[in-house]
């Protein structure tokens, strides 16, 4: 099959577009987990309530705003309180 200049363009675009959203799901990926780590690590269990709103959010501003807060909160029903108010 012979291949076009455009149909290489295209394909080159499509690949860099698939590796950029791997690298933002990745960066996605760590900051999740970064927000449960810290909460296990200082309460133990985090309630599945808690680790599902985080492992369905996709905005890395308030990922690194749950990760601060999880380090300071006194509980998780504190950290709970904060992330309903930052998800509102």
């Amino acid at each position: 099959m012979i291949e076009s200049a455009a149909y290489d363009l295209i394909k080159r675009e499509g690949i860099q577009e698939g590796i950029q959203e791997g690298i933002q799901e990745g960066m996605l990926r760590k900051s999740r987990e970064a927000v449960l780590e810290v909460l296990e690590a200082r309460f133990d269990v985090v309630p599945r309530s808690i680790s599902t709103i985080i492992n369905n959010m996709d905005d890395p501003a308030t990922l690194k705003t749950l990760h601060r807060k999880a380090i300071t909160v006194e509980s998780l029903d504190h950290f709970r309180q904060v992330m309903d108010d930052i998800l509102r």
